[in-house]
């Protein structure tokens, strides 16, 4: 590999995509972009934590329902004549129930819903009740479903763009295909995405998920010290080194409830640097 200039890094997840773009100056360094991505908000991660914690308009509670016409609200503070929607008990639905409790739930709608499937239940549903809100979740089916999983990645890596080309080398997290077979897969397809979009294409390699903190005890044993050992050396490299715009960095990370992955996806940059 030819000596990095500025260098790209992945910390491999779904909901949890780090990664970090660091240039060395010849007196300080420059980060060019630090984030964890959710690739099924198609957000930043703490976007998309935001969005799922949503808050009622009247208490400022945390709101649990919402109607198509209303903004949301908690139980307590639901629309008037629209209260929330509960079960054949009175306990409260926090969130969508199957198909065959929808069915019992709506037997004494009038008007009846327009079809027995679930969604024409939950439309008929939610022009009597104030309905659960539905969040943004990883569900097996969406985190095995490949080619949605492609989508997303392509679709993140085409928004960054203007920035991921100004990387001269690239690294991404090598995941375990027997042990994470799902994060091989996101692995793969980022590596495939980035080639087949960055043109002329940079270097792309990996690295081994135990060499991402140096120093530190390998395997599931030595787990939490490298993710301290990383969150540790990220502190020191602020403390001790002149970085552009570092007020703002610092702040980002830590406004960051994944510290430590931002932390990791640096310090690989710092590792192909020093």
């Amino acid at each position: 590999m030819s000596n990095p200039k500025k260098v790209l890094t992945f910390d491999i997840g779904i909901r949890n995509l780090a990664w970090c773009l660091l240039e060395k100056k010849d007196t300080s360094w420059k980060i060019l972009g630090w984030e964890n991505y959710d690739l099924l908000a198609g957000t930043s991660s703490q976007e998309a934590k935001q969005k799922d914690n949503v808050l009622c308009v009247t208490c400022g509670k945390r709101a649990g329902f919402s109607r198509a016409t209303s903004t949301p609200r908690c139980a307590k503070h639901c629309e008037d004549g629209f209260p929330p929607l509960r079960d054949l008990s009175g306990a409260l639905l926090k969130k969508i129930p199957d198909l065959k409790t929808l069915k019992v739930l709506a037997e004494d709608l009038r008007p009846a819903p327009k079809g027995k499937t679930k969604v024409a239940i939950v439309e008929g549903l939610a022009k009597k009740f104030s309905m659960p809100l539905i969040s943004t979740k990883a569900t097996r089916a969406k985190t095995d479903d490949t080619a949605s999983l492609h989508n997303s990645i392509q679709t993140f890596v085409k928004g960054k763009l203007p920035i991921f080309h100004s990387a001269t080398h690239i690294l991404l997290e090598n995941q375990p295909a027997f042990k994470n077979p799902t994060m091989k897969t996101v692995q793969i397809l980022l590596f495939a995405t980035l080639r087949d979009y960055l043109l002329p294409v940079p270097w792309v390699g990996f690295v081994h998920a135990g060499k991402k903190v140096q120093g530190k005890e390998k395997g599931d044993a030595g787990y939490s010290s490298r993710k301290k050992g990383s969150e540790d050396r990220v502190k020191e490299f602020f403390e001790k080194n002149t970085v552009d715009e570092k007020e703002h960095w610092v702040n980002l990370l830590a406004g960051n409830q994944k510290k430590s992955d931002l932390c990791d996806t640096l310090c690989m940059c710092l590792d192909q640097l020093v």
